[in-house]
């Protein structure tokens, strides 16, 4: 008889299955700037950052690794989310991390 752990080392990881990608991009609301992995389709629809945000059927976007930093953080950490949904609504700017920004937010 298998364990459980063993079944589950044998399910392939599905981005493999589903030929994606993950690219880190920020979303900036009224209130908010939020940075996350956003996980897109290798090539082909969908594949770009602006043709996922304008599909009709989505209202909220997932995304994983996340920051949150307040509009008025003032020199505060931002605050650590291993997932969060955002409301496609709410979005003002969205981009994908430029590595002048990362290394901002490194420091």
């Amino acid at each position: 008889m298998r364990s459980a752990l063993k079944e589950r080392q044998r399910i392939p990881d599905i981005r493999v299955l589903m030929d994606s990608r993950i690219e880190r991009v920020v979303f900036e609301t009224d209130r908010h700037w939020i940075v996350g992995d956003l996980t897109l389709p290798r090539e082909g629809h969908r594949s770009r950052l602006s043709d996922f945000l304008n599909r009709g059927d989505l209202d909220f976007i997932p995304l994983v690794n996340v920051e949150i930093s307040s509009a008025d953080a003032q020199g505060r950490e931002p605050e650590q989310r291993p997932f969060l949904a955002i409301a496609r609504r709410h979005i003002k700017l969205a981009h994908p991390l430029t590595s002048e920004e990362r290394s901002r937010l490194k420091s």
